[in-house]
């Protein structure tokens, strides 16, 4: 009874996820969703790519390519425009990222970048170090939200098992004795 208790509060934990502020199931989800947990990895795929000597354009692409895959599929036109050798402005064009999506500041820094000649290692890191943080951050916020979306699986399964395996016996063996 306890087990069933434990696996059916496991299951309703797992299954949820909050999504803009609604109960959402993971598997009706389309694609990976995207989050900043997966930026500070591909920044790390970029900036490893540039400091091995490539080009902005070929580690925008390589990072993409083998980076989260959150990331990969937001980036698909890019690559795709960069493996047909267009221009590196209108490639990132075809992006159609919002202005405050941290990806975009990604791509401006490394658009900046391409245009000015200007090392990136350095801005890539500190904004990996950043996204880091935030992650971080969203992390611990994450897990102090969680004693509370577990109150309800525990007193629905918990309580009643440890009611059947404490008061019931007693009850049971107040009723023989009497």
């Amino acid at each position: 009874m306890i087990g069933l208790c434990l696996t059916v509060t496991i299951a309703m934990i797992a299954m949820t996820d909050r999504v803009d502020g609604w109960l959402a199931v993971p598997w009706r989800r389309s694609g990976p969703r995207f989050d900043v947990r997966d930026l500070p990895d591909f920044l790390d795929v970029v900036s490893l790519a540039l400091s091995c000597g490539t080009s902005v354009p070929e580690a925008l692409a390589l990072g993409a390519r083998h980076g989260p895959a959150s990331i990969s599929g937001r980036l698909a036109g890019v690559v795709g425009a960069i493996d047909r050798h267009a221009a590196f402005g209108p490639a990132l064009d075809s992006a159609r990222l919002e202005s405050d999506d941290p990806l975009a500041v990604i791509l401006d820094v490394l658009q900046q970048g391409h245009v000015e000649g200007t090392a990136l290692t350095a801005r890539l890191e500190a904004l990996s170090v950043d996204y880091r943080r935030i992650a971080l951050s969203r992390d611990n916020a994450e897990a102090r939200r969680l004693s509370v979306r577990i109150l309800f699986p525990m007193v629905l399964c918990m309580v009643p098992a440890f009611a059947l395996l404490t008061i019931v016996p007693v009850l049971g063996a107040t009723l023989n004795a009497s």
